[in-house]
C-alpha cells in the first residue's frame, strides 16, 4: 500500500484544553500532519460504570478506563459514518493519542516501507505497539512487518473503513481497557499487523517490548 502520510486524515484522542493536546497539535504538525481532535467525556464527572468485570478478582473497569475506550470508539464511528456519507473519499486512517512520540524522526519513511509490503487484507496496523513478544508468535511478512497474533496499545495507529467497522461490530461490552478489549475480542477475529519494533511510543511512558 502507498500511503501519503500528511494527507490521510488523522484524529487524536484527546482531554479537550490541556496541555497534552497543545503539545501533539505542534508535535504532529512538525512532521506534516494535522490533527482532528475527537472528544469524549471527563472522567471525573461522566457518571459512567459498567456491569461487567475486568478481572477473576471481580474488579470493575474504573471511570476513566471507559472514557477513553468510548473515545476511540468514537472515532470508529466517524469513520464509518464519514466514509457512508460520502464526506470523505478517503478510507485509510491515522489514530494518535496525545501522549504519542515517535521512535525516530524518519519514522515516516520507516512506514512507507513497511507499508509497501502490506497485504490487501489488513484491518488495523499497530504504528505503536506493546506487548507483542515473543516475535516467533507472529507471522512475518517482509521487512518490519509482521501479522500480530497478540499486541497492545492504541497511541498510534491505521485503521481502514472495513477495520473500523469491525473494531465497532466486536468491542460492544465495555468490559476492559480498550487495548486489552481489541486484543481478545478483536484481534482473533480482525487482521491486525504491527511494525516490530515499534516506531511510536508513549511520552514518559515504559512499555513492554
Amino acid at each position: 500500500m502507498i500511503l501519503n502520510i500528511e494527507s490521510t486524515p488523522s484524529f487524536m484522542v484527546s482531554k479537550p484544553g490541556g496541555e497534552k493536546e497543545r503539545r501533539c497539535f505542534s508535535y504532529m504538525a512538525a512532521f506534516g500532519i494535522k490533527v482532528v481532535p475527537i472528544y469524549g467525556f471527563r472522567a471525573h464527572n461522566c457518571g459512567i460504570s459498567t456491569d461487567y468485570y475486568k478481572s477473576r478478582d471481580m474488579e470493575k473497569v474504573n471511570a476513566k478506563t471507559i472514557t477513553a475506550g468510548l473515545s476511540h470508539f468514537n472515532v470508529w464511528a466517524s469513520i464509518k459514518w464519514m466514509v457512508e456519507s460520502a464526506i470523505t473519499p478517503h478510507r485509510v486512517f491515522l489514530v494518535v493519542e496525545d501522549d504519542v512520540e515517535f521512535t525516530c524522526n524518519d519514522w515516516k519513511q520507516k512506514l512507507a516501507e513497511n507499508l509497501e509490503v502490506l497485504p490487501s487484507d489488513w484491518h488495523v496496523v499497530y504504528i505503536g505497539s506493546c506487548c507483542t513478544d515473543d516475535v516467533s508468535y507472529h507471522k512475518h511478512v517482509g521487512a518490519n512487518l509482521y501479522k500480530l497474533h497478540h499486541g497492545m496499545c492504541t497511541h498510534c495507529y491505521l485503521v481502514n473503513y472495513e477495520g473500523a467497522c469491525k473494531l465497532l461490530e466486536t468491542n460492544q461490552k465495555v468490559w476492559a481497557p480498550i487495548d486489552v478489549q481489541m486484543a481478545l475480542d478483536s484481534i482473533p477475529r480482525m487482521n491486525f499487523y504491527g511494525i516490530l519494533p515499534r516506531l511510536a511510543t508513549q511520552e514518559n511512558s515504559n512499555l513492554h517490548p
